[in-house]
């Protein structure tokens, strides 16, 4: 009979032992859940924090040059003659001369009305923000944002299959414990 009771007393430790290792995967599971939901959470606040912000830079723009339009221009402006408008893409200092007056104004125009500042000072690199940072940067931002949305819709799937897994282990442990339960009966 010595040898029966030392079997039930291991088995019913080896049986504790596994409740303790199933609460623990169940505290663990928990905190999984939690920190995906914080996760999630943190990564949308950033997008419609990032986007509130693009918006109200957008919209105060907007309303300044509604609100001041002759502040939006240059008080040295000249219309376009028909050369310069065939070559607007490709600028070169004589018309960023001819149309601006001075370097600061072309600087100027180019950090208010296209949020691109000229690192290196001389013409030549206003004339190559002209033809390459203006016209790149809508692009660059638009492409920018559809990054941002399919990586949040990539973060959406993936916390949609880890909420999946997650009731499965949930599920799973239940059944798991209802199992050792049965085997244990305080």
């Amino acid at each position: 009979m010595g040898k029966l009771t030392n079997s039930l007393k291991a088995t019913t430790k080896q049986l504790s032992e596994i409740k303790r290792g199933i609460h623990k995967m169940q505290e663990l599971g928990q905190e999984l859940a939690d920190n995906t939901l914080t996760v999630a959470e943190a990564g949308l606040r950033t997008g419609y924090a990032y986007a509130k912000a693009e918006l109200e830079t957008t919209s105060a723009q907007t309303n300044q040059v509604l609100s001041e339009p002759h502040q939006a221009l240059p008080s040295t402006f000249t219309p376009l003659d028909a050369h310069q408008l065939e070559n607007s893409t490709y600028w070169t200092i004589e018309l960023l001369k001819s149309r601006f007056g001075s370097y600061q104004a072309a600087t100027k125009h180019l950090k208010d009305v296209h949020g691109v500042s000229v690192k290196q000072r001389g013409w030549q690199h206003v004339v190559a923000a002209f033809n390459k940072g203006v016209d790149n940067r809508d692009k660059l931002l638009e492409q920018r944002v559809a990054q941002l949305e399919e990586v949040v819709s990539l973060q959406r799937r993936e916390i949609a299959v880890l909420e999946a897994r997650l009731d499965e282990t949930v599920v799973q442990l239940k059944k798991l414990t209802a199992t050792v339960k049965q085997f244990v009966k305080p």
